[in-house]
């Protein structure tokens, strides 16, 4: 029986605090990457092809999460 693989997260987000608090809740559970910008998940984006949900923060510097 082979162990369960953990999803893949990309997780958003331009504040350290946040992104360690989502980290340490859910990071057992899931693979989460992080983000600190729109332009650095872009090249999530083009390096995993696995990627099962997005979580982004809407109000960031350079690229806004809906622009994302």
């Amino acid at each position: 029986m082979q162990p369960h693989k953990k999803l893949n997260i990309l997780l958003v987000e331009d504040d350290k605090e946040s992104m360690d608090f989502f980290v340490s809740c859910f990071g057992k559970e899931y693979n989460i990457l992080c983000a600190s910008s729109g332009e650095e998940a872009l090249e999530y984006f083009e390096q995993e092809d696995d990627i099962a949900m997005v979580l982004s923060d809407q109000a960031m510097p350079g690229m806004t999460g809906v622009e994302l």
